[in-house]
């Protein structure tokens, strides 16, 4: 007879507990966030390539005008932006911008070859990255600038990759 009350007080106690997760805790946000606690070891020369090669991807989309352009844009949380040689719709950001779109400027006046680049801007905690933008013909107009924030870099690369 005693087991039978003990039986039954179990029962009732374990009917009682509820799972935690039936109350719209979301398993996939809270293993996410797990992942992106976690500690990442990356150089800072790890850290610019992968940048610049993030970045060569992003134009090559943008200027396909790929869908899958927007999802890199959204999930690093930056904003791609354009700055033509001609016009006055330049507004920067950092006085580098200003700087590569002249050197980029000057160095088609003078036939000399243009490559993107990085700029790693400290006190801001962003990486730039720069590349030369180019319209339907080919010919280079002006720069696209991308601005990666740095804390959304680490903790989107996959340490794998780099090694």
């Amino acid at each position: 007879m005693q087991r039978y009350i003990y039986f039954s007080f179990l029962l009732i106690f374990l009917g009682a507990c509820e799972d935690p997760f039936e109350n719209g805790y979301d398993r996939k946000a809270i293993a996410q966030e797990v992942k992106n606690r976690k500690i990442k070891k990356i150089s800072e020369g790890q850290l610019l390539e992968f940048t610049q090669t993030l970045g060569n991807q992003l134009v090559v989309l943008l200027e396909k005008n790929d869908a899958k352009a927007q999802e890199l844009l959204q999930k690093y949380e930056t904003k791609a932006n354009f700055f033509l040689f001609k016009g006055e719709n330049k507004k920067f950001v950092f006085s580098k911008e200003k700087e590569i779109l002249e050197a980029y400027q000057y160095n088609i006046e003078k036939g000399l070859p243009i490559e993107s680049n990085i700029q790693n801007i400290v006190k801001e905690q962003i990486i730039v990255f720069n590349a030369p933008y180019q319209d339907k013909n080919g010919k280079v107009v002006g720069m696209w600038s991308i601005h990666f924030p740095r804390s959304q870099v680490v903790k989107n690369v996959d340490a794998k990759i780099l090694k």
